[in-house]
C-alpha cells in the first residue's frame, strides 16, 4: 500500500513538473510584461483541459496520428540541430557566446531566429507529416522521422551560414567565481 502511494505521489509529482512548470515558464517568457508565472499557469491549464487529452486513449488510430504527426516534427529538427553542432560548427560551442546579444556574436541571429534553420525545416517537415499522416504512405510512414530528419539536414547543410573557424570556449568563466580566498 505504502509502495502504491509513493508510485502514486512520484507520477503527480513528474507530469505536474513536465506539463505544468515547462508550458507555464514558456508563456510567461513569450510576453513577460502581461504574464507571469501563475497566469501563464492558468492559461497552460486551460489550454491542456480543453484539449481533452484524455480522449486519445478511447482511439488507438488517434495515438498512431498523434505520435507520427510529433516524430515527423522532430525529425527535421534533430537534423537542423546536428547537422549544425557536427558538421557546421564541428563539436565547437562558445558558451558565453550563447548568453550574449552582441550583434557580432556567434549565435545571433533576426530577431532570435536563425531563418535559415527554419528554411530547412519547413519543406523536410511538410515532407515528413506527409509521409507520416496521408494512408498512401503506408510503407515509409515508419520511417518519415528519419527521413524528415535526412532531408533537413541535407537542406541545412547546404545553405547554413559558415565561419572560418568556431571558438570552442568552456563556460567557466560564466559559470564560476574566480575569487581567491
Amino acid at each position: 500500500m505504502l509502495g502504491c502511494l509513493a508510485f502514486l505521489i512520484v507520477t503527480v509529482a513528474v507530469n505536474i513538473m513536465a506539463n505544468f512548470v515547462a508550458p507555464a515558464f514558456v508563456l510567461s517568457n513569450l510576453a513577460p510584461k502581461y504574464l507571469t508565472f501563475r497566469r501563464a499557469g492558468l492559461i497552460s491549464a486551460t489550454i491542456a483541459v480543453l484539449i481533452l487529452p484524455w480522449n486519445l486513449y478511447n482511439s488507438p488510430l488517434v495515438i498512431v496520428y498523434f505520435l507520427s504527426g510529433l516524430g515527423a516534427l522532430l525529425g527535421p529538427l534533430y537534423g537542423v540541430i546536428m547537422v549544425d553542432y557536427w558538421l557546421v560548427r564541428k563539436g565547437q560551442v562558445n558558451v558565453p557566446q550563447l548568453y550574449s546579444e552582441d550583434p557580432n556574436g556567434a549565435y545571433y541571429y533576426s530577431r532570435g531566429v536563425n531563418l535559415r534553420a527554419v528554411a530547412a525545416f519547413i519543406p523536410a517537415a511538410l515532407i515528413a507529416i506527409v509521409l507520416a499522416l496521408v494512408p498512401g504512405f503506408d510503407s515509409v510512414s515508419p520511417f518519415s522521422w528519419l527521413i524528415g530528419a535526412g532531408i533537413a539536414g541535407m537542406l541545412y547543410l547546404i545553405i547554413a551560414k559558415r565561419q572560418p573557424h568556431y571558438a570552442d570556449v568552456s563556460g567557466e568563466s560564466i559559470a564560476v567565481d574566480n575569487v581567491s580566498h
